[in-house]
């Protein structure tokens, strides 16, 4: 190395900045390259359809991957990668949001984290007694006639399961 140093006129502190510069080239170029596009193997589904047979429904698709895995008497059943085409994801919390909040005559609710509909809501005051009782339209509940005070909004969804609770302050300013 000292050979190779003493040839080209490069002091050692030259060559650590050399070496500390490649490193450092180096480095971005594979950091770059770890974090380029990845190809997976995709299919599209050009065709599909459903047979009711016996009872049983079957469904079949062209374009898709499939492997043979039986043959008798004529006929090949095969398996494939059949993607639906409403995929519902499971339902993470819901939360129920109210605005704006304190509310002086219209209000909006509606539900986060699913995709369900307030379909009823019922006010109660902090005694317990049911105040209102309405059926939102465009998720709009007018409470303008109730009092100013406290209140918790139970919200139904159209299967009457209760979706959530909200605290809303009606206030006449």
């Amino acid at each position: 190395m000292k050979y190779l140093l003493e040839r080209y006129h490069i002091s050692l502190s030259k060559s650590v900045v050399y070496i500390k510069i490649t490193v450092i080239i180096l480095f971005f170029f594979f950091s770059a390259h770890s974090n380029a596009q990845k190809i997976s193997s995709q299919v599209f589904n050009g065709w599909g359809g459903s047979v009711l047979l016996n009872g049983k429904t079957f469904d079949g698709s062209v374009g898709e991957a499939s492997i043979v895995t039986l043959k008798a008497g004529g006929y090949t059943i095969t398996q494939g990668f059949l993607q639906p085409i409403d995929l519902k994801l499971p339902c993470g919390e819901i939360q129920l949001k109210a605005f704006p909040n304190p509310v002086i005559g219209e209000m909006r609710i509606y539900a986060e984290g699913c995709d369900v509909e307030v379909t009823s809501v019922l006010a109660y005051d902090l005694f317990g007694k049911l105040v209102y009782e309405d059926k939102p339209r465009e998720n709009m509940v007018n409470l303008s006639e109730i009092g100013v005070g406290v209140y918790m909004v139970r919200a139904f969804d159209a299967s009457n399961k209760l979706l959530g609770v909200v605290k809303v302050i009606k206030t006449t300013i």
